[in-house]
């Protein structure tokens, strides 16, 4: 089992210039780049498959390559995620090419209008907020350059907020598990879709429930294995670029509460444990920036996100023949091997 990684006090900031993820759809799909991480056949490629690991980094990868000979053969290497680099932000910077101050969805949990938004279920203290916060005003910008291509995600996903935040105007086909993801993305490539983008969530599900050991390590096989047979059953000709919108640390037990100097100053929290949005109270403001560091904790940042600590896998094979008024105040990050901030934290802004 991996261990708790070695603290890094310096993050890996997005290259939101270049290999980013933010560049992947803009490349394969919109034409508008041609960036030397992706190669010219893939490029050139008549139908290309994007499909999405979420939560499989560059780094877990590597140091299992043995568990996933697929992946790990295929060419390419590392591009860097977004900030914050947690599922919400990325997947929807993914779809739109936006970084998340960009497209406005800048965490798991949001502060928005007084109330705390949970991106993935599109909820807040008072249950659904499908009405109270429609996802297409939260995040109006157009996916995928509005060419509708089809997106296969779990069925379960379809009528889910965050869903239509991220993947408005698609073609969504559901699936119900790994062996329907495989046969309806060869089924879509076959039937001569240009443009396929699927998305598989258990990598980063089962990293959250049981840890970086031997459950994550046995999804990694069968996650290779499901590459391979997209491989062999898609057309020839066709491009299957494999990426993911994240990475995981382990952290173990380097977990902590901010303490009474930082919480006095606070109005509310929002954001995740290894991002967290820290909103002043009335007149607090000018002071809330020097009280992280005068605690022994690492410094925030005013305004919206820009680094990482968590680059994702870019990888290629070929089968031949938000807005600022929710981000502002300060952010408190965890670098890559850093304590992260315990989630006992209120559900209010």
């Amino acid at each position: 089992m991996i261990g708790p990684a070695e603290p890094s006090e310096q993050p890996c900031p997005p290259d939101y210039g270049d290999a980013c993820v933010t560049w992947l759809v803009p490349a394969l799909l919109e034409g508008s780049r041609e960036p030397d991480w992706l190669s010219s056949e893939v490029l050139a490629a008549p139908r290309v498959v994007l499909l999405v690991l979420d939560g499989l980094g560059w780094n877990q990868l590597q140091q299992r390559a043995a568990l996933a000979p697929t992946l790990a053969g295929l060419d390419g290497g590392p591009i860097t995620t977004v900030a914050p680099s947690t599922t919400s932000a990325a997947l929807t910077s993914i779809a739109t090419g936006l970084p998340p101050g960009e497209h406005g969805v800048v965490g798991y949990r949001i502060a928005v209008d007084g109330a705390v938004l949970n991106a993935l279920r599109w909820s807040t203290g008072d249950g659904d907020a499908r009405r109270t916060i429609p996802p297409t005003d939260l995040q109006p910008h157009p996916v995928f350059d509005s060419q509708c291509p089809p997106v296969v995600t779990r069925a379960e996903f379809a009528d889910s907020g965050f869903t239509e935040a991220h993947l408005s105007a698609t073609r969504l086909a559901g699936y119900t598990d790994r062996a329907d993801l495989v046969a309806t993305t060869i089924g879509l490539a076959r039937a001569g879709e240009p443009f396929v983008y699927a998305y598989w969530d258990a990598v980063d599900r089962i990293a959250h429930e049981y840890g970086l050991g031997e459950r994550y390590e046995q999804e990694l096989a069968a996650c290779d294995a499901m590459v391979g047979d997209l491989l062999a059953g898609i057309p020839a000709g066709t491009a299957l670029v494999v990426t993911a919108d994240h990475g995981q640390v382990h952290v173990g037990g380097n977990l902590l509460d901010l303490p009474p100097p930082v919480t006095s100053l606070l109005d509310g929290q929002s954001g995740e444990a290894r991002f967290r949005w820290l909103h002043a109270r009335p007149g607090a403001a000018d002071d809330l920036p020097a009280g992280p560091r005068g605690c022994g904790l690492p410094g925030p940042r005013r305004g919206p996100p820009d680094r990482t600590d968590r680059p994702p896998r870019v990888a290629h094979g070929r089968r031949d023949a938000g807005p600022r008024h929710r981000v502002r105040g300060v952010t408190e990050q965890a670098s890559a091997g850093h304590r992260d901030l315990t989630r006992r934290y209120p559900e209010s802004a």
